[in-house]
């Protein structure tokens, strides 16, 4: 018996029912719905985009990238600058100090200047008996004359606006030169360097501007301009810092850009010896024979000071120092004949700043931000991640060498001692020579 006939009449017939309206009182017939099960709820699955911008936004939350790190770092170094900015304007009351550091020192030495008594900045005991009676430790200057005369004029302004111009401005300049140098990818350099960058904010060092004349001279040459000469030029302040870019100038033949730096060199050499007298010359002379053997070893960052740390005899040591630098200047001369460019020549110029000099002091670790962010473009695609976290991890192990000391011990006389009894090794150098040695094995692979 077939039923179908059957079957289609009464669906026609529910259909029909369906559409009739209800009657006055006349209840909503029940129809069957979704079967529930008792102890288990189901949820209509959300659409796949929906899923995807979940997890996304869940790795986001659970995972902050370079950029992210980056960002939250120049917060710090923002904050870390409004703290000190604020005790220079008295905003925290009397009782704040902001300490006795690199930033208070050229107050002094050019405070010494404007007197008429800039020799007196080269007499360790003169100026160490200032440095107690301003509630700091003893420090040592060095710096050549030129460096005096900015001190100079950096006294005559209040020591708020001095420390915004000496430290807050070149900071922003710095950020911008990674920036740009780096090719819009300045957050490994800025975690690779933050420690020293740090120091620079809290102690009120100098690190940084030259960081920035460093900077400019390279964007310069970059670009193939001879204004490159006038950063170096200024450099003269801190030669060892330009050394490596003059070599890389002669090896390019980039003559122009030479006789601009030597101009502006004796210029500037000129007016310090106009503003100062021509006796602050004698004075630090006397004064840089006097400091050979008294710089505090817990303050530099080069081979020699490692190997005097290490119990080795001065001679030695510098034969240490002299083989080291050697080596950076033959991976320099390498590179600028052979490298895959122009950046790669600038970058080991850079890093050979830091690694030849027997002097050079953690302040000069900012350039290091510099050098990294020469060579990263060239160094990006060559390398793989793990390369990369391992030479950013030289860079911040060199830059954070000092600041976990400080942390560590707290004390800088108990430091120097505990780095002369060889206690607390110095490992800023091999830092730098292993991440140079290692960057150039990278740029040896084809891109």
């Amino acid at each position: 018996m077939n039923d179908t006939p059957d079957l289609q009449s009464a669906i026609q017939a529910a259909i029909q029912d369906s559409r009739r309206p209800l009657a006055p009182g006349e209840a909503q017939p029940m129809r069957p719905g979704p079967r529930v099960q008792v102890g288990r709820v189901e949820e209509p699955a959300a659409p796949a985009s929906v899923a995807r911008a979940a997890r996304r936004g869940q790795g986001r939350i659970l995972r902050v990238g370079p950029r992210g790190i980056a960002a939250l770092l120049v917060a710090v170094l923002a904050a870390a600058f409004a703290f000190k900015l604020q005790i220079y304007l008295g905003a925290l009351g009397p009782g704040q100090s902001a300490g006795f550091g690199s930033f208070d020192l050229m107050r002094m030495v050019g405070g010494l200047g404007l007197t008429g008594h800039a020799a007196e900045a080269y007499d360790a005991a003169r100026l160490g008996a200032a440095e107690a009676a301003a509630g700091g430790t003893a420090q040592l200057w060095a710096f050549p004359p030129i460096f005096g005369a900015f001190a100079a004029a950096l006294a005559l302004l209040p020591a708020w606006i001095g420390f915004a111009l000496f430290v807050g401005l070149p900071m922003i300049l710095f950020l911008g030169l990674v920036w740009q140098l780096s090719e819009g990818r300045p957050a490994p350099v800025l975690i690779a360097v933050a420690p020293a960058l740090l120091m620079a904010v809290l102690s009120g060092q100098g690190g940084v501007l030259a960081a920035v004349l460093v900077g400019l001279a390279a964007a310069a040459m970059l670009r193939g301009w001879a204004l490159a000469g006038v950063p170096l030029g200024l450099l003269a302040a801190e030669p060892h810092l330009g050394l490596g870019l003059a070599v890389l100038a002669v090896l390019r033949r980039d003559w122009w850009v030479l006789k601009l730096a030597v101009t502006v060199a004796l210029a500037a050499a000129v007016v310090s010896t106009w503003v100062l007298g021509p006796q602050i010359w004698n004075a630090f002379s006397a004064g840089l024979t006097a400091a050979a053997g008294h710089l505090p070893l817990s303050r530099l960052i080069s081979a020699y000071a490692l190997a005097r740390g290490a119990g080795v005899a001065p001679g030695v040591a510098l034969a240490v120092q002299g083989g080291v630098a050697l080596v950076a200047l033959a991976l320099l001369m390498r590179a600028a004949r052979r490298g895959p460019g122009l950046r790669s020549g600038l970058g080991f110029a850079l890093l050979a700043g830091l690694l030849v000099t027997p002097v050079g002091l953690a302040q000069d670790l900012p350039v290091l931000g510099i050098a990294l962010a020469v060579l990263w473009p060239e160094l990006a695609p060559r390398m793989a991640r793990v390369e990369a976290l391992g030479l950013g991890g030289l860079a911040f192990l060199a830059c954070g060498a000092g600041l976990a000391r400080m942390l560590a011990v707290g004390d800088t006389a108990l430091i120097e001692t505990m780095v002369r009894a060889g206690q607390l090794p110095l490992i800023e150098a091999p830092a730098l020579l292993l991440l140079l040695l290692w960057a150039a094995l990278i740029l040896r692979r084809k891109g």
